[in-house]
């Protein structure tokens, strides 16, 4: 009897090495894993912050404002009135802009658009956006001439020239959209828009 068991009990250790075997290369497998996972996450951990910080470090906001120009601060019904459309890019070099000029129709009615920075050329288009509102879209590009970009300091861009319909507080906005495509933008050199705050005017007609 016992020389024909002795096959069966070969084959029992065989199965139990080999189930052995398998068991201690699944912990081996499972503690390499979570060793990895550990390494990956510490080091998610210790990149997060400086990728924070670089963000934050190349973030670059730019300006368009609106002002009157000239002195006055009150203006009478049905007179004209010119304000400029300034900017300011943080000492970043700019190339191109749209200032997206939003106001009431029945307050105020649009006359021109004069470029006063030479070098940069300008283009409008006035839409209507709804039955008593409109808006001027303002789109300047550096000229062919002009062989070096442009740095806004608070600079005067264009003159634009409403006549007051009505009395009371005339609001005059600067569009601002992100993703929108008539949003107001400021063009970098290379192709960013750096815009991200804008001021309107309210003009004060009795």
């Amino acid at each position: 009897m016992e020389p024909e068991e002795l096959p069966s009990q070969k084959s029992s250790r065989v199965v139990l090495l080999s189930i052995g075997s398998l068991v201690i290369i699944s912990i081996i497998i499972v503690v390499i894993i979570g060793f990895a996972r550990n390494r990956v996450q510490k080091a998610r951990h210790a990149i997060a912050p400086r990728i924070e910080q670089t963000q934050e470090q190349d973030t670059i906001t730019g300006r368009i404002g609106l002002s009157p120009k000239g002195s006055s601060v009150q203006y009478r019904k049905g007179q004209t009135v010119t304000i400029f459309v300034y900017a300011d890019s943080q000492e970043q070099e700019i190339t191109g802009y749209d200032a997206v000029l939003r106001y009431d129709t029945t307050q105020v009615k649009f006359e021109n658009v004069k470029s006063v920075l030479e070098g940069m050329d300008v283009y409008e288009t006035e839409d209507a956006v709804s039955e008593e509102a409109s808006e001027l879209i303002i789109t300047g590009i550096q000229s062919i001439s002009q062989s070096e970009p442009f740095v806004f300091n608070n600079t005067a861009l264009a003159e634009v020239t409403f006549t007051t319909l009505a009395n009371g507080p005339i609001d005059i906005d600067v569009v601002y959209e992100p993703g929108s495509q008539r949003e107001s933008n400021l063009i970098t050199s290379r192709n960013q828009d750096i815009l991200s705050t804008v001021t309107g005017i309210t003009l004060d007609v009795n």
